[in-house]
């Protein structure tokens, strides 16, 4: 049986770092402290120029983290040694734009005997109407899954992308089995 959603997958995401060395800004859009190094250089380079994820008018969604520890099991019978995240079903579920919790792990795993390094819960949050599909979803991580502009490829980055396309690919697919990308 398949089950139609009225949800609205992204078809880009803008991610971008709140503490980010390269553009030097001050604060997260949230409130946390940035790195300032290289401030000075960029604002006089740039001139007032701002990235996608620290425009607050081209904002999409806030991600933070819910502190709640979650279990999260692999999926699946392939296993090589890599972290997994996991992905609730949206909710609500019959608006365009749902708000997603993501788990990620709470640590990287130390290869194949390793099977349980924890997930902690986060939730990515539409700013605005539900009811209202975005088709390029732009947000900022928090710095514990990006410590700064150079920590993309840290598995806590890696596995939220996964995460992401997961979410882009479920609804996108049109596989029958689309609904057991979710937990």
């Amino acid at each position: 049986m398949i089950l139609c959603t009225r949800w609205l997958a992204p078809a880009a995401f803008a991610v971008t770092a709140c503490v980010t060395t390269p553009t030097g800004k001050e604060g997260c859009l949230n409130g946390e402290p940035r790195s300032s190094r290289y401030r000075d250089t960029w604002r006089i380079a740039k001139l007032g120029a701002k990235t996608d994820g620290h425009d607050e008018s081209l904002v999409t969604h806030t991600f933070a983290t819910t502190g709640q520890s979650v279990d999260c099991q692999p999926r699946g019978e392939v296993d090589f040694g890599q972290t997994w995240p996991g992905l609730r079903v949206p909710e609500p579920f019959a608006v365009r734009t749902p708000r997603f919790d993501v788990d990620l792990p709470a640590r990287e795993r130390k290869g194949l005997d390793d099977r349980n390094p924890g997930h902690i819960r986060h939730r990515l949050t539409p700013v605005g109407d539900m009811n209202v599909a975005n088709e390029v979803w732009v947000f900022q991580l928090p710095g514990e899954i990006v410590a700064d502009h150079n920590d993309i490829f840290g598995y806590e980055a890696t596995t939220l992308l996964l995460a992401l396309m997961q979410v882009s690919g479920s609804v996108l697919s049109l596989a029958s089995d689309w609904r057991d990308s979710f937990e």
